[in-house]
């Protein structure tokens, strides 16, 4: 797994020849900034990948922007019902990113700021399918991604829905029954 060092205030800082305290400010969107240092820091900011060290805000604001989703199980969310149970199980806390496609890259590349431990990727189509592009887009967080495309090279978990149906079909035989039908959408 690619492990890359994550630029910090005082690397962005370096790059745009100010202060980290100026940094800080422009990140704050700070007035007092003149807008030939506001351009430069972002520049740089652009240029490192630099994202906000979200634990140090949390620490700072005493707010860590997060919302949790309380959810019951029951029939179409068992998938994400599964993961979170699971998750919780193994210690961890369950997020969940609701993005559009527009949203993919800039939700990937900023991964690294909200501290993840691993990220699972449930795209509703393979937008990159080369595992270093994806790699380098998460900046080093291991990944898994649900779906995706047969013989790809990243990490996927995959359902085959033919042995699902088969097996579904099979029950219902045994348990007697002549007349199936599939409905599906």
């Amino acid at each position: 797994m690619i492990k890359n060092k994550r630029p910090t205030l005082r690397d962005v800082a370096r790059e745009a020849g100010v202060s980290y305290q100026t940094v800080s400010r422009v990140i704050n969107d700070s007035a007092h900034v003149s807008s030939g240092t506001r351009s430069r820091v972002l520049k740089a900011i652009e240029t490192l990948g630099f994202h906000p060290n979200r634990a140090a805000q949390m620490l700072q604001t005493e707010r860590s922007h997060t919302l949790e989703v309380v959810m019951f199980y029951f029939g179409f969310n068992l998938f994400l019902y599964e993961m979170a149970r699971t998750s919780q199980q193994a210690g961890y806390h369950f997020v969940i990113s609701a993005i559009t496609e527009a949203e993919f890259f800039r939700t990937l590349e900023s991964a690294s700021s909200r501290f993840v431990d691993g990220l699972i990727i449930v795209p509703m189509s393979p937008l990159v399918e080369d595992y270093e592009e994806l790699a380098r887009l998460t900046g080093g967080i291991p990944f898994v991604q649900i779906g995706g495309t047969w013989g790809s090279h990243i990490p996927s978990v995959m359902y085959d829905h033919f042995q699902g149906g088969r097996l579904a079909t099979q029950h219902l035989i045994d348990l007697g029954h002549q007349h199936i039908a599939e409905i599906s959408g």
